[in-house]
């Protein structure tokens, strides 16, 4: 393996190398597989190929310093040929004209290529990054992508994209836009910033062949009121399977149109989306002013091993949406809603009048709904299974109507279907609260100690408050429970705890009531 160094200015070969070219053409023609390509800050007026096993290594990765920009080219860098190649670090440009535009950016057409430190801005007349049928395994690194009239990637084939940074604002398209003929997508810890009606950040919305989709740790700000945040599968009725069955969806952070416009109306923003798809792992992701924190769709399909567990959907228009699927296990989230024009928290239903919607185990959670709307609501064909070692908030007494099961019921009548025999409703009135077990016995502070001045709710051993509890500080041993991750020993087991997988019971800790706050400690309300 040599190792070389592109710089125009140089007539000698400096310590190190083992050669000096003065253009990116001549070491990419002279330089065999393997090799190492240095290139020195400055703008190269021609197109990077790359057709050989070779390591494009700009020297200065930050934006600007080493720019390539060929206006007579479509592509400014292009990978061809089945050698894998690394490219890492340079700045792609728009042509100078300022009227013509590329195709793309970047264009693969071969396997087993990687792009890092790359910068793509301006406008382009396809994408910025266009990954053809045939370039399985490519994997996009650190790159950073603001195309301002079309697609940042139109992605054909398996594809990796991790801690990448999307800066995008074209009306009524997909950030990164799938085909059908791509059988993996992993995209794992990037920032998808979307504006101005952008359809998605992602939605894979079928695949020809069986495929494998995952999200980890992804950051998502958008303020478009309709489409989707981060999805696989399609909305029809009539769909079939969608090919994306065992979708990961883990720790992402998704910021949507209701955190930033909190008096927003009419939005229906589907932050998190399964349609069509069966068995999803939807765990740990936050979603803070979502139209519907998650929508879980089908017709007449049953979930078999997947679950919606540890997550947190915070003022949503509906924190959960389940259609048309049957078998839906819900464990440990929290659902917090309190802007007067969200709607109920929990829905089931059929799919538009066709199938049969279910939640097989709802337990260990906390929701909280603070609008006057139903907390759980089970009607035009949806039913629940079992639930227990819940908490539900509302600021309606137990005896109103919040809950529906083909047909609307009070506290006591939700818990005489069989429903949370060990759960709590409180009552929230101005900054106190009323806790009432599932006998609607109103509970006192000598049972429960529920009320401090600070509106903090403090569990005992005995509190069904521990078998729904969250991520909170420990009162008895000072303990603390890491709140993706770590649960310490006698913290409590309900909402977004990491320490149990399953529910369980044990521990003891406290509520809080206010905002959430994943440092200084607790759910609060």
């Amino acid at each position: 393996m040599a190792k070389y160094i592109v710089d125009p200015n140089l007539n000698s070969i400096p310590p190190g190398y083992d050669g000096v070219f003065t253009s990116l053409f001549d070491a990419e023609y002279n330089a065999v597989d393997g090799d190492i390509i240095d290139v020195v800050p400055g703008e190269y007026a021609e197109r990077l190929i790359t057709n050989r096993g070779h390591f494009f290594n700009a020297l200065d990765k930050s934006n600007n310093a080493v720019i390539i920009k060929d206006d007579t080219q479509d592509y400014p860098l292009l990978f061809q040929g089945g050698k894998t190649a690394i490219v890492d670090g340079f700045s792609l440009k728009v042509k100078s004209d300022g009227s013509s535009r590329y195709f793309a950016y970047v264009y693969l057409d071969s396997a087993n290529k990687t792009l890092k430190n790359l910068w793509m801005e301006g406008p382009v007349t396809s994408c910025g990054l266009f990954v053809r049928e045939g370039a399985k395994g490519t994997s996009i690194e650190d790159c950073h992508l603001s195309v301002r009239n079309n697609y940042a990637g139109q992605i054909q084939d398996e594809c990796t994209f991790k801690r990448c940074t999307f800066d995008y604002d074209v009306q009524g398209k997909d950030v990164l836009s799938i085909a059908s003929s791509c059988k993996k997508l992993n995209l794992t810890g990037n920032t998808f910033k979307i504006y101005n009606g952008a359809r998605s950040a992602v939605c894979m919305r079928g695949a020809e062949t069986p495929a494998v989709f995952s999200a980890v740790g992804n950051t998502i700000e958008s303020d478009t009121p309709i489409g989707y945040n981060l999805g696989v599968g399609t909305e029809g009725i009539t769909a079939n399977d969608g090919n994306y069955n065992n979708a990961v969806f883990t720790d992402n952070v998704i910021y949507s149109v209701l955190h930033f416009s909190p008096s927003a109306t009419g939005v229906s923003t589907h932050s998190l989306f399964v349609g069509h798809n069966l068995n999803p792992k939807v765990r740990r992701n936050r979603v803070f002013g979502g139209g519907y924190g998650l929508v879980y769709k089908g017709t007449n399909q049953s979930d078999s091993s997947g679950d919606i567990s540890f997550n947190i959907f915070s003022e949503c228009v509906r924190s959960l949406r389940i259609k048309g699927i049957s078998g839906a296990k819900v464990f440990h989230n929290f659902m917090y809603q309190t802007l007067s024009q969200l709607g109920q928290t929990v829905v089931v239903t059929d799919n538009g009048g066709v199938g049969a919607g279910s939640i097989q185990e709802f337990r260990n959670n906390i929701v909280c709904n603070l609008t006057g709307k139903y907390v759980m609501f089970f009607g035009h064909n949806g039913t629940l299974g079992a639930a227990d070692y819940n908490v539900y908030i509302s600021n309606l007494p137990p005896q109103a109507n919040v809950f529906y099961n083909s047909g609307p019921v009070d506290w006591l009548g939700w818990c005489g279907l069989g429903y949370d025999s060990h759960s709590l409703y409180i009552h929230k009135i101005n900054d106190s609260y009323d806790v009432y077990d599932a006998t609607g016995t109103k509970l006192t502070s000598l049972d429960y100690a529920p009320i401090y001045p600070t509106g903090k709710i403090v569990n005992r051993p005995d509190n069904p408050l521990i078998d729904a509890g969250c991520w909170v500080p420990d009162i008895n041993d000072g303990g603390q429970t890491d709140a993706w991750g770590k649960k310490v020993s006698g913290s409590p087991n309900i909402g977004p705890d990491q320490g149990a997988g399953t529910p369980s019971t044990g521990g003891a800790g406290m509520i809080s009531f206010g905002t959430f706050n994943p440092v200084g400690g607790g759910l609060e309300f």
